[in-house]
């Protein structure tokens, strides 16, 4: 997939309400364009006391020129009555009753890059085919009973088309029959127990429970008689409870973060899985019959040399491991999971939104996401409240750390020969990704890179890039 690239030097102006109509913004992209509350109008005001042919507006080098179209209730700049007049950016210019703010925008933040349209309205995309624009309608959401090859994905869950994620696919489905114990790697955030769901649901397990345990949840000392339960009168006033794994019986186990199990308990996690039967706290031995499927965001085997985890434990866990791919190393997804998130969060804020800019794209695509999809969903969320009815998101609803990735830098490479042109580029992409990683600290990106505070501050200013 291409993004489409946008010719910084080509500028735009946005007119955005303030005060009561703050909820109000009209890209001027035409160079000619007239407002009112007529649906004639290129820009559309249905607020009474503006007129139904209000003004006409027309962009020049650095400014708007302005001209009234006889209105009733007269056009303003800055509180100063006009027939015609020439904006500013800063410049507050009033029709009728509705005050907008006159911005200057970059031509990235003027063209969308993902369009997003009404169900059942066809091709949302209205750009030519010789662009490089992305445009979606809605995302192809999987259902629990649709099956993607041999693979049930659960409800709502978005598959990848990355190569990164195909190949991990293949890796699952080599799975869905073996029932050897899986350890599923991968960074915070990047859905590992989704990756588990999917396993069970894919496996001749799928009738049985799927039950899961998050061993970092659960305090040490209450995770054995969790895990395996608690016989009948063990102690006054101690009830029998059944543990997770006569809960898991016949179906699958998922065990969630088990590098963070105590290590007395993963002696008896080891006799489970060898023996195939667990021993309840003050009762007698029972059989099990469950799939095990652990999870770590961890070094596991590292850990497991170093005898901070045990080894024979972890070679019992690990009959097969499964790395997920982080983010970053399948961003063809990005623009995918973004409109899926984007699409359920206005639907819960009761809002629409036009989509997204190229600019603003751009920085998602080559963001380091340290927090992987979860991290992207919570931005998701965040811009979905933050972004107007009707607007489409640009580059400035972006939290600050996203404005230190260069995206220009690290989207193209030179065209010159020259080595110094190739170095330049190599650095300010290294000192952007280390001010995004930093979120945008000076101090911790030189830590990152090796360099003193000093250093950084120099090359910052010698490669201008923008803090």
């Amino acid at each position: 997939m291409t993004i489409q690239r946008a010719d910084d030097r080509t500028r735009h102006f946005r007119l955005s309400g303030v005060g009561d109509h703050s909820g109000v913004s009209f890209l001027v992209s035409a160079d000619d364009a007239t407002i009112g509350s007529a649906d004639i109008n290129d820009l559309v005001i249905p607020v009474l006391g503006v007129s139904r042919e209000h003004a006409r507006l027309q962009r020049a080098s650095g400014r708007l020129d302005v001209e009234d179209h006889g209105s009733r209730n007269g056009t303003f700049i800055n509180g100063e009555r006009i027939r015609r007049g020439a904006a500013h950016p800063g410049d507050a210019l009033r029709f009728g009753p509705v005050e907008l703010r006159l911005e200057e925008v970059d031509a990235g933040d003027a063209e969308l890059g993902m369009v997003f349209m009404p169900p059942g309205t066809g091709d949302p995309s209205p750009f030519p085919e010789d662009q490089s624009t992305v445009g979606f309608t809605s995302t192809p959401v999987v259902s629990a009973v649709h099956r993607s090859s041999e693979l049930v994905f659960p409800e709502g869950y978005v598959p990848g088309r990355s190569a990164a994620m195909v190949d991990f696919y293949r890796a699952l489905e080599s799975l869905r029959a073996a029932d050897l114990p899986v350890l599923v790697e991968g960074e915070t955030g990047v859905g590992k127990e989704i990756v588990a769901h999917t396993l069970h649901r894919s496996s001749i397990r799928c009738g049985g429970p799927f039950v899961a345990v998050n061993c970092a949840a659960i305090p040490a000392d209450l995770l054995e008689a969790e895990m395996f339960g608690i016989g009948e009168g063990v102690a006054t006033g101690v009830r029998k409870r059944q543990g997770k794994f006569i809960a898991a019986q016949g179906g699958t186990l998922f065990l969630d973060e088990i590098g963070d199990m105590p290590f007395e308990l993963q002696a008896k996690l080891l006799r489970a899985l060898q023996e195939k039967e667990i021993q309840p706290v003050g009762s007698a031995a029972l059989p099990v019959d469950v799939w095990v499927i652990s999870a770590t965001n961890t070094n596991l085997r590292q850990r497991a040399n170093d005898n901070t985890f045990r080894r024979d434990l972890y070679y019992r866990v690990a009959g097969s491991v499964l790395r997920v791919p982080a983010l970053r190393e399948r961003t063809e997804d990005i623009p995918l999971l973004l409109e899926h998130f984007l699409r359920r969060a206005t639907a819960e804020a009761g809002k629409m939104i036009r989509g997204v800019t190229v600019k603003a794209l751009q920085a998602l695509m080559v963001y380091p996401w340290p927090g992987n999809v979860r991290e992207l969903e919570h931005l998701a969320k965040r811009l979905a409240h933050s972004c107007g009815d009707g607007q489409a998101i640009d580059s400035e609803m972006l939290p600050e750390l996203f404005t230190y990735v260069e995206t220009d830098e690290l989207v193209s490479e030179p065209t010159s020969p020259r080595l110094e042109d190739h170095v330049r580029v190599a650095e300010r992409r290294a000192i952007a990704q280390a001010l995004a990683k930093s979120g945008g600290s000076q101090r911790q990106a030189a830590l990152l890179l090796g360099i003193s505070r000093n250093t950084l501050a120099r090359k910052i200013r010698q490669l201008d890039i923008s803090v």
